[in-house]
């Protein structure tokens, strides 16, 4: 109650009484949170607001989007529709639940009774909008195809995964023959997108097959030759121990592969290609000077360590003219089966090896008689 007393000159006194009534001013909110303030467009995000600070009589608390007071009012607690979890239970409206497709404000203020709106607090939720893309990729031909990268993926710096990848990696054996799907999946914060393509591994139409061929040490020494069928345009061939091209020249005791490819890419492995101690070519001398000077006057082979030594010489049309067809121990002097010196030319040995255990070994090449 406020009393006014007035006094006038004469010392009149007089008084008057109003009752002012005080009325609780609505609460300010104290603290508003979020469950994510960064999500991706199609995600939930739930608001919520710290109630420690008590609503009055006939107050409520009201939610808007975008603007406070002036924007669209999203919940409040004097909203009857989520007061209750089901027909018979209250539950007071704290939080709203909202999933925004741009990045949004969100307030919150007390309203109601008989005084003006509280102040307001809000918050933003930051949306992202992600995508991703996979370009096309190529087939393959041959589960023998060697493995490569992938790439193609946009943005970049995400993983690929599915059959036949390992580490963003793709293993054509690994993943066999088929058409397979490729997932490219790009990760920026909480956000994830993905993209899909698939990619075919078919047989390679390519065939392979090997041979052997022997030779002297100077002439290539045991060589391995591939053969391959059905391909179109050049072949390339790419040896287990680093060797390029056919054949493989002074293959040594061991196992070998070759991956070979045509000019459409595609892809055939040759493997176990094994090579043991008994095929290795035979070191000959290939010259000597029959001009008895006693120096290297006779082509002198020594296979003692042999069964047996089967040695022909022929000349250039292809005419025997020397043969040592029982002996392991060999000395030639440059005459011919009659008797005869042979010209100053080049000519040609096959010679057959029986080994003290093993298979018979055969060897051609060159022996030149210097005069």
């Amino acid at each position: 109650t406020i009393t006014y007393t007035y006094t006038d000159g004469n010392n009149c006194i007089g008084s008057a009484q109003e009752d002012i009534l005080v009325l609780e001013s609505n609460p300010d909110p104290i603290h508003i949170s979020a469950s994510e303030l960064e999500i991706c467009n199609g995600n939930t995000v739930t608001v919520n607001i710290d109630t420690s600070n008590q609503l009055i009589n006939g107050s409520y608390w009201v939610w808007y989007k975008d603007a406070c007071g002036t924007g669209t009012i999203l919940d409040s607690t004097n909203n009857y529709d989520t007061l209750f979890t089901d027909t018979v239970n209250y539950s007071s409206v704290n939080y709203i639940t909202v999933s925004p497709n741009t990045t949004t404000n969100y307030y919150v203020r007390s309203e109601g009774g008989e005084c003006n709106p509280s102040n307001c607090i809000g918050l933003t939720i930051d949306v992202y909008t992600l995508t991703a893309h996979l370009s096309e990729l190529d087939d393959i031909c041959g589960t023998a195809t060697p493995y490569f990268d992938l790439n193609g993926g946009i943005p970049s710096g995400g993983e690929y995964s599915g059959d036949g990848v390992t580490n963003n990696v793709f293993y054509p054996d690994s993943a066999e023959l088929g058409t397979h799907e490729i997932t490219y999946t790009y990760t920026l914060g909480p956000c994830i997108a993905n993209d899909v393509e698939t990619i075919s591994v078919t047989e390679s139409p390519l065939t392979l097959y090997s041979s052997n061929e022997i030779e002297t040490c100077a002439e290539g020494g045991l060589m391995i030759h591939i053969h391959a069928l059905n391909g179109n345009g050049f072949y390339n061939y790419e040896w287990s121990d680093g060797s390029i091209g056919t054949p493989l020249t002074y293959a040594e005791e061991g196992t070998y592969s070759v991956l070979v490819s045509d000019a459409n890419n595609c892809y055939s492995l040759l493997d176990s290609i094994t090579i043991d101690s008994d095929l290795k070519c035979i070191e000959m001398p290939n010259t000597f000077t029959p001009n008895s000077d006693g120096l290297n006057d006779n082509w002198v082979l020594d296979f003692s360590t042999y069964e047996s030594a089967e040695l022909i010489v022929f000349n250039k049309w292809g005419n025997r003219v020397f043969e040592s067809l029982s002996n392991t121990s060999i000395s030639w002097d440059g005459n011919n089966i009659e008797g005869a010196s042979l010209p100053a030319a080049t000519y040609y040995y096959v010679i057959k090896l029986t080994p003290l255990n093993g298979d018979p070994i055969e060897q051609t090449g060159p022996i030149t008689i210097l005069r």
